[in-house]
């Protein structure tokens, strides 16, 4: 996964072969890659985009009108160098398209003031939790799968709604995501296989007996159930508790798209705050959990609203809500085993318009442009938000 900037110009494209050669002949870029030593790492997409949102790599006297610029997250995840380096390296690609670059996880111009305190420098130390699972029976855990660096434990107890960190760091089991050219997942019932194909960027569900169903390769040529178009390179898919649908997400997508496996038909769009959703879990027919870089969000099944938002720091937690009130807690008694302070950790909820920053140990809550904070702090503003979808 990465951190994406995008510079698209629909009005004005450029010939590719003469955008490759200038970007190419930029400091430290070689084949649309930026590198320096082992700290700096940026790989640069020369792409057409189309209204609806789809991008084609084209010929080199093809036409180019958008640069998509991915820093993987374990490079944005280093605190110790400065990352103005890909901020203007993109700011200065956007100039020399005559448009501007639009920073994708935070919903904002790079041009724009406001974005100076909005900038999630070294975000994913704080918030790496890429993985969720139910334990117990009763009990959401997650975990970081994403990077191989330890982390405090955090769960939420699904019947008293209590947040809880541990005290104690553990290491992050790192997964591997392989992309072949043909994927499949099994249904709960097995009595469903949905198959992805990352050339046609497409996805059939199939009729199986059980686990011995035939290689990939005839299966995606026999009859299917149905086919999922335009549901873009599947990165992760999941069936449904009830087999009857499928959830996917896609490289470059922060979408979450539950798919009909009757009739293929797309049923809903999930998201939250406009980064890549990388794990998710069914609470019950009501409610979804998901989890991605900005947090983890309970979002209700049949209208993709986000009712409460968790954002989990290294040695505290703060609840939002879209209306505006929010709960933080910080263990005291961690603070003493840590030991230490954090300066300057960063936070910030576009669609919420909350940015939470933390220096020198003073926990501040600045509001910017959206709303304003209703209320006091509340005792457990999780219980308050989804009682009623329990």
């Amino acid at each position: 996964m990465s951190y994406d900037i995008r510079i698209k110009n629909e009005e004005k494209p450029l010939v590719l072969a003469d955008l490759k050669t200038y970007v190419n002949s930029l400091p430290n870029i070689t084949d649309q890659k930026l590198k320096i030593g082992d700290d700096y790492y940026m790989e640069i997409y020369l792409e057409f985009g189309t209204p609806d949102g789809e991008f084609t790599s084209p010929s080199d006297n093809g036409p180019v009108n958008c640069v998509n610029l991915c820093v993987p997250y374990a490079f944005m995840d280093k605190l110790e160098v400065d990352h103005e380096v890909y901020y203007q390296l993109a700011q200065h690609l956007a100039d020399y398209m005559q448009t501007r670059a639009y920073d994708l996880q935070l919903d904002i111009y790079l041009d724009e003031a406001s974005f100076q305190i909005r900038k999630r420098r070294g975000l994913l130390k704080f918030c790496g939790y890429s993985a969720v699972k139910l334990v117990d029976g009763n009990k959401l855990m997650f975990d970081d799968s994403t990077f191989d660096s330890e982390h405090y434990p955090f769960s939420i107890n699904l019947e008293s709604l209590d947040i809880t960190q541990e005290m104690s760091k553990v290491n992050a089991l790192h997964t591997y995501i392989e992309r072949n050219s043909l994927n499949c997942v099994l249904s709960p019932n097995k009595k469903l296989v949905a198959v992805s194909n990352l050339s046609t960027k497409s996805l059939k569900v199939f009729h199986v007996e059980g686990e011995n169903y035939m290689d990939l390769l005839t299966l995606w040529e026999s009859q299917a159930i149905c086919e999922c178009l335009k549901c873009g390179k599947i990165l992760r898919m999941s069936f449904s508790d009830d087999s009857k649908s499928l959830f996917t997400t896609a490289v470059r997508s922060t979408a979450l798209k539950n798919w009909d496996c009757r009739t293929g038909k797309l049923i809903r769009n999930y998201s939250s705050y406009d980064t890549p959703i990388h794990s998710w879990i069914e609470i019950n027919d009501n409610l979804l959990c998901t989890v991605s870089h900005s947090g983890i969000s309970f979002i209700t099944r049949k209208n993709g609203k986000t009712i409460v938002h968790v954002h989990p720091s290294i040695d505290n937690w703060v609840v939002f809500t879209p209306n505006g009130d929010y709960e933080f807690k910080t263990p005291t008694n961690l603070i003493a085993a840590l030991g230490r302070r954090i300066d300057n950790a960063y936070c910030f909820i576009p669609s919420l318009g909350f940015a939470y920053m933390e220096t020198y140990g003073l926990h501040l809550f600045k509001l910017t442009e959206i709303k304003e904070a209703k209320g006091e702090a509340k005792t457990n503003l999780l219980y308050s938000a989804l009682k009623d979808y329990l």
